[in-house]
C-alpha cells in the first residue's frame, strides 16, 4: 500500500500518513483504512489546506472535540500540489508515463506548456469550444440525478437544484469512492444519505453513482490545484452535461423511479414548445 504513495507526513503524536492527491486524502501509514479527506470540511487557503486534528481519533477533529478539548487538538496543514508525485501528475494531466519517467517535477513543468497547447488543439479539434468557453466565462456544468437537475459547484462543495436553490446536494452527504462517489438518494425529498440507516427508506430511494470531480469539471479542479484553467482537458473533456447512475434496491423504488421518469417525459410531451421543435431544430 505505502509504496504508491512518495511523501510521509507526521503528525505532532506521530502518526504518520501518506499523501494521496489523487484521492484527496492522508492515508494512515499502519492503518490504511484510515483516511483524512481533504474536504469542504478543512479551511482551503492557497497553496493547500488546513485544519484541526486530533489524536484521540488520528482524524479531524470534531465539533464536540473542540468545544470540550482545544488544547489537546494540532493545527495541521497540507499543500497541494507540491506533495504530489510525478505520477499522480502524469495521471491527473493525462501524460503518458514515458514523458513523466525520470523527470523532476520541475523538468516535468518546464516541459508542460507545449504539451499544453498540443492538448487543447487536439480538445477544440475533437470537442469543439462552445461548451469550454462557456465554462470559462463562469458558466457551471449540470447533472441530472432521475428527474432532478443540478448546477456543480465544485468550488463550494455543492450541487444546486435548478430552479430550486434552497434545495442542496453537499458532496459531504456523499460517500467518496474510487471513481467518484455514491449515497442512497430519496427520489421524494432529493436528500441524500451517505450510508444505510434508519431514515433511509428503501421504498422511496434509490444508490447513485457520481464521478469523480476531475470528470465532472476538470476546469473546477485545474483552478483549484494551481494549474491553468485548461490543463486538464486532455485527461479529462469538459462536459456541460452529467447524468448520475441510478440503481433501485428494491422494487417500490424502481417503479417510483419509472414512475417519476414517465411523468416527465409526459410534461415535456405536453409542452407548448414541442409542437414548434422541428422549426426551431429540436427535433
Amino acid at each position: 500500500m505505502a509504496s504508491r504513495y512518495t511523501v510521509q507526513i507526521t503528525m505532532k503524536d506521530g502518526t504518520r500518513f501518506h499523501y494521496d492527491f489523487i484521492q484527496r486524502a492522508l492515508v494512515e501509514t499502519q492503518d490504511p483504512n484510515n483516511k483524512i479527506l481533504l474536504t469542504d470540511k478543512m479551511s482551503i487557503e492557497e497553496g493547500g489546506y488546513w485544519f484541526l486534528y486530533d489524536p484521540k481519533t488520528k482524524n479531524i477533529a470534531t465539533p464536540e472535540a473542540i468545544g470540550n478539548d482545544i488544547q489537546g487538538l494540532h493545527v495541521a496543514k497540507v499543500r497541494g500540489l507540491t506533495y504530489a508525485s510525478p505520477g499522480e501528475l502524469s495521471f491527473l494531466y493525462g501524460v503518458p508515463s514515458a514523458y513523466v519517467k525520470g523527470k523532476s517535477d520541475t523538468e516535468f513543468f518546464k516541459g508542460l506548456p507545449a504539451y499544453r497547447k498540443e492538448q487543447y488543439e487536439r480538445y477544440k479539434d475533437i470537442y469543439g469550444t462552445e461548451h469550454l468557453e462557456q465554462r470559462l466565462q463562469g458558466q457551471l456544468p449540470e447533472i441530472k440525478i432521475g428527474i432532478r437537475k443540478y448546477t456543480l459547484d465544485w468550488g463550494n462543495r455543492q450541487m444546486i437544484k435548478v430552479n430550486d436553490p434552497k434545495e442542496i446536494l453537499r458532496f459531504s452527504d456523499l460517500a467518496p469512492q474510487e471513481g467518484g462517489y455514491n449515497a442512497f438518494f430519496n427520489l421524494k425529498t432529493g436528500k441524500a444519505y451517505r450510508s444505510y440507516h434508519e431514515e433511509v427508506n428503501l421504498d422511496e430511494c434509490v444508490i447513485i453513482d457520481i464521478p469523480h470531480e476531475r470528470i465532472l469539471d476538470s476546469v473546477a479542479v485545474a483552478r483549484e490545484c494551481g494549474f491553468k484553467d485548461t490543463d486538464l482537458l486532455g485527461a479529462y473533456p469538459y462536459k456541460k452535461e452529467h447524468r448520475a447512475l441510478l440503481v433501485a434496491v428494491h422494487p417500490q423504488a424502481a417503479k417510483l423511479m419509472i414512475d417519476q421518469k414517465r411523468a416527465e417525459e409526459q410534461k415535456i410531451a405536453q409542452s407548448p414548445f414541442m409542437g414548434k421543435g422541428r422549426k426551431f431544430g429540436l427535433n
